[in-house]
């Protein structure tokens, strides 16, 4: 790498920009900052960050793990790179307050639990190099026996307030689950196509659906089917449950 003296950058090559792109924190800001205007100002930096782009992504969805440990973070948020959160750009958000922040920077990932003061609710906003935008995380809070499920991208608002009200932030921990397989249906391919993983099978009778799988690990499936999501608990590797048959549906394994 070229570089002169702390924070100062004498030229930029294709190993910075990989850095760019997967360990910004190692960089300082004005690092960050000349990188950044050479990839909008060069076309050929672009075209290698975005390889670089593709793929840590392909190879964090590959290797990323089914289950994340966050614990409770005091510091500052993240200023830059994959854990820096919507609601801490732009335009502040007036009425959320911060209520608490985990994080696991191991695994590039950070949960924010946010008060609507004016809404007396609140929000969860998930940040997380594993997480693809179609995917939803289910959170698990440990003073807390229920599961959280989220939109699709890690975010859920309108969280009702008793939801919360016996935690105690400061000494909270959670678990983050994300999914560690996919099986989908779609009745206007030929033949009605399944796509199923490797260690499950797919059945459908009239509008009930027959799921098993060999995986021992999987615990828990999300439905998503017309923009809707159902949590189920699997027992015994199968379960069976209704769906609408001339609708395609995604189904979501979990740890």
């Amino acid at each position: 790498m070229y570089w002169k003296g702390i924070g100062v950058m004498k030229k930029i090559n294709e190993i910075d920009i990989e850095r760019f792109i997967r360990y910004p924190f190692e960089l300082s800001d004005d690092q960050f900052k000349k990188i950044k205007i050479h990839l909008e100002e060069n076309i050929e930096a672009r075209a290698i960050a975005e390889w670089y782009k593709e793929f840590y992504s392909e190879f964090d969805h590959i290797s990323r793990p089914s289950l994340i440990n966050l614990s409770i973070n005091k510091a500052k948020t993240y200023s830059k790179g994959p854990l820096i959160l919507a609601a801490d750009s732009g335009k502040p958000a007036l009425d959320l307050a911060t209520k608490a922040t985990f994080s696991s920077k191991e695994d590039g990932t950070l949960v924010r639990i946010l008060e609507d003061t004016r809404k007396h609710n609140y929000q969860i906003h998930v940040l997380s190099k594993y997480l693809k935008q179609d995917e939803r995380v289910i959170i698990n809070i440990d003073q807390q026996p229920i599961d959280i499920v989220t939109e699709k991208g890690g975010k859920l608002k309108n969280i009702q307030q008793e939801i919360f009200s016996d935690i105690n932030w400061k000494h909270a921990s959670l678990v983050l689950r994300l999914p560690t397989s996919i099986c989908d249906y779609n009745p206007k391919t030929p033949n009605m196509l399944f796509t199923v993983c490797d260690e499950c099978t797919l059945s459908i009778t009239g509008n009930t659906v027959q799921f098993t799988t060999s995986e021992t690990s999987i615990t828990r499936i999300i439905l998503d089917q017309d923009n809707r999501s159902q949590l189920l608990y699997l027992e015994d590797q199968d379960i069976s449950f209704t769906v609408d048959p001339d609708k395609a549906f995604i189904l979501y394994l979990y740890s």
